[in-house]
């Protein structure tokens, strides 16, 4: 059962991971879960827009991210300086175990994102299946980038 799944998610062009342990969510998903939770603190302080917090991940440290994995930055960076970092920020970031209280307001007043034509963006006019085919696309045609990359290396 375990081989079948991991031979069709090779064959649809994704990497399968086996992990060691049970545990709720899926390891991306607990990852982006506490980028998000943070991020959304960061809003909710009034230290960065929502926009322009997108910008600042998508324009640096994302990128990286694509070819190399937080712990394969630590070492290149140096476990030393990751220390030192955790040290200065750690104590002060977001550690709630429920949603923020932004998002809960969110919620509460109808706004979920593309679904409902606002969230922490206006959406208002735009077709939900098109701005997610847009997404779809872009991604797969970067997988495909990088797969291609990969075979001429």
């Amino acid at each position: 059962m375990i081989q079948s799944a991991i031979s069709f998610i090779s064959e649809i062009g994704k990497k399968p991971v086996r992990v060691k342990k049970d545990l709720p969510g899926f390891v991306a998903n607990r990852l982006q879960q506490a980028l998000t939770r943070e991020a959304v603190s960061l809003i909710e302080k009034g230290v960065v827009t929502a926009k322009d917090l997108d910008t600042i991940v998508t324009t640096s440290f994302a990128l990286r991210l694509i070819f190399t994995g937080p712990i394969e930055q630590k070492d290149l960076n140096g476990i030393d300086t990751y220390v030192s970092v955790a040290k200065l920020v750690g104590p002060d970031l977001e550690d709630a175990k429920e949603p923020l209280a932004l998002v809960k307001a969110m919620v509460a007043a109808g706004e979920l994102g593309v679904k409902s034509g606002t969230g922490f963006y206006d959406w208002t006019g735009k077709s939900p299946i098109e701005i997610y085919n847009k997404k779809n696309k872009e991604l797969l045609d970067l997988l495909a980038f990088l797969n291609k990359r990969q075979i001429d290396s």
